[in-house]
């Protein structure tokens, strides 16, 4: 549960977590630069990296984030394994807007931010987030921090409070151990064999890959969605960037109504 302090510090910033694109945008550009400095020490209280982890690019108040293993190891311009700058207020985080990989995983959040959310700032209200600050390049070979996943996902769901988690690339951490521990501390209920939906991705014949999606009513009493992508963006059959694309465009129709302009 969020304690007292920051559930007061949250209603002295009205529509920063607005179910709206539109009310998040414009509280976010009103901050003051004390405002917004307030909201950053909030989202970094307790972080075991000070003072922000590698790989963990956003904004204070995205309305999707996507959740992976870790930044991985694809060669880029990914600058050095360093803390990255603090979550940003009312303009697209500088990782997100200008990160590119050879194996294409940032152009392929980019659209996936840009599908999901319905509006022409869509980067401003997007995260990339991950369970582990290293560089690991296969999801197998990450080995997660409990101290940090469970600082990491409170953040999420607490603090950053977006409506919709898109995870790619943990389904095996999920399968048991204390990632699936974790888990069950974060979204109550949780159970990998049981989403609330599971949705086939229409596109790609070859073999069936789902959406699978629990929908979660969180402490601080917001709703938002966590669902497992059908695969991580650089494995196949999202190699093709025509089928991530249709992916993107059918989870799109899902949400749809879910966040608003």
């Amino acid at each position: 549960m969020i304690d007292k302090a920051r559930a007061a510090d949250r209603r002295a910033f009205p529509g920063l977590w607005s179910d709206s694109c539109g009310n998040r945008l414009t509280a976010a550009r009103n901050l003051t630069k004390e405002s917004t400095a307030a909201v950053q020490t909030e989202l970094c209280a307790d972080c075991p990296t000070e003072p922000w982890p590698y790989g963990n690019a956003t904004s204070i108040n995205p309305m999707v984030v996507v959740l992976g293993p870790s930044p991985g190891n694809s060669p880029g311009n990914m600058g050095n394994p360093g803390p990255l700058c603090l979550p940003t207020a009312g303009v697209p985080h500088p990782h997100v807007l200008e990160a590119d990989d050879t194996k294409g995983h940032w152009r392929k959040v980019r659209f996936l931010a840009r599908s999901l959310i319905p509006s022409t700032d869509a980067l401003v209200l997007f995260g990339q987030l991950n369970l582990d600050s290293g560089r690991a390049g296969k999801a197998p070979n990450v080995q997660v921090d409990s101290t940090f996943a469970r600082w990491l996902l409170t953040t999420i769901r607490d603090r950053l409070r977006p409506r919709v988690v898109v995870a790619t690339g943990l389904i095996g951490l999920l399968k048991g151990g204390p990632v699936r521990d974790l888990f069950d501390e974060w979204l109550p209920r949780f159970d990998l064999r049981q989403p609330d939906v599971t949705l086939p991705f229409d596109a790609y014949r070859k073999q069936i890959l789902v959406f699978r999606e629990w929908q979660m009513l969180c402490p601080s009493g917001h709703s938002m969605r966590f669902v497992l992508w059908p695969q991580q963006p650089i494995r196949a059959p999202f190699t093709s960037f025509d089928y991530w694309k249709a992916a993107c465009e059918q989870y799109a129709e899902r949400t749809r109504g879910w966040i608003s302009p």
